[in-house]
């Protein structure tokens, strides 16, 4: 019948020519034999008008050479697991690299400290770029050894039930008392010193045989403390209140998401704003560091104060992707296992 020579070499144009004239012959014959079967039902004989009812229930040529052929896809089942997870690392590489790129030139440069909101916004399109540049990195080399592994590499070996193993129940939940214990003493110990000892924090050094020293906190640091105490007290709490249950109940993943806001908060208001480390000429000269003059002093507190903000700069856009990633898997994956 015309209508099925018609149909079989349209299905022939989607099949590779190595498989075309078997699978053209098998589907031939399936449908002269369907629309044989449909003549005698209806008791009324094979024509054209038969066959055509026959192919509408084949459906459309594409189909049905997509039926002859496996499945087709850039990344099969096998691989996807593991594209997925290289993904994920590319591109947490990828924003941490540029988050510590962003802080340490934030702690630099006095003109992106005056248009930061413009320098995130230029950051963050970066990082978007990035990131879709490197995913399509990555696809593209799974695409490539998933259309190569089957021609090089052998079969998989067959799976044996044997490799199933008992694994303990992951508890989301659950809390390393060490690591809680030893979060509570140092944050204690920052409170301490920075309310009570504040002429502690400075630069120690070696002359003659002697330990010297020199504070470095500077006048504008002490109107940032009230909220540093505010954090650092906040956290105590939280973690004795978790430290005390073992566990982490739902309310305390969000106390602590508040928490690393404030932190991000005051890290970059630390950044953008004056020096909280300075050293005086005066002191110097007092403890034996020499004769330094106007600009040497200025010189040396230039280079420390850079210093503190690069570092509170990475510091703070490292605490700004985390908190992002935190956000993240409570609200749109619903699985943040513990917050740090």
């Amino acid at each position: 019948m015309k209508l099925i020579d018609l149909y079989v070499a349209e299905v022939g144009r989607h099949l590779p020519r190595k498989q075309r004239a078997d699978i053209e012959t098998e589907l031939r014959s399936a449908l002269e034999d369907a629309v044989e079967d449909e003549a005698r039902t209806q008791g009324r004989p094979a024509d054209e008008a038969l066959a055509a009812d026959v192919l509408r229930r084949y459906g459309a040529p594409e189909k049905t050479a997509a039926s002859y052929l496996p499945p087709r896809y850039l990344i099969g089942p096998e691989l996807f697991p593991t594209y997925i997870r290289v993904v994920g690392i590319v591109a947490g590489a990828v924003v941490l690299a540029l988050a510590v790129a962003f802080g340490a030139e934030l702690g630099t440069s006095p003109e992106m400290r005056a248009n930061v909101g413009a320098a995130f916004l230029q950051t963050a399109t970066q990082m978007w770029s990035a990131v879709f540049g490197g995913a399509a990195v990555v696809t593209l080399i799974f695409a490539i050894f998933q259309w190569t592994s089957s021609r090089v590499l052998p079969p998989p070996k067959a799976w044996d039930p044997a490799l199933l193993k008992e694994k303990p129940e992951h508890d989301r939940d659950r809390i390393s008392p060490v690591n809680l214990t030893f979060e509570i003493v140092f944050t204690m110990a920052a409170l301490l010193i920075f309310n009570l000892y504040p002429q502690w924090v400075g630069l120690y050094w070696i002359q003659n045989g002697h330990w010297q020293s020199v504070t470095v906190l500077a006048p504008a640091f002490f109107q940032y403390l009230p909220w540093l105490d505010v954090w650092w007290g906040l956290q105590i709490v939280l973690d004795l209140i978790v430290l005390a249950q073992r566990r982490r109940p739902p309310l305390t993943h969000w106390l602590g998401l508040g928490l690393d806001l404030l932190r991000v908060l005051i890290f970059f208001q630390l950044v953008l704003g004056p020096a909280v480390v300075q050293l005086d000429a005066a002191t110097l000269a007092h403890v034996g560091a020499g004769a330094l003059d106007a600009q040497q002093v200025a010189a040396a507190n230039e280079g420390l104060d850079t210093g503190v903000r690069v570092g509170l700069g990475i510091a703070a856009a490292l605490s700004a992707v985390e908190l992002a990633r935190h956000v993240y898997k409570r609200v749109a994956g619903g699985r943040v296992q513990v917050i740090a």
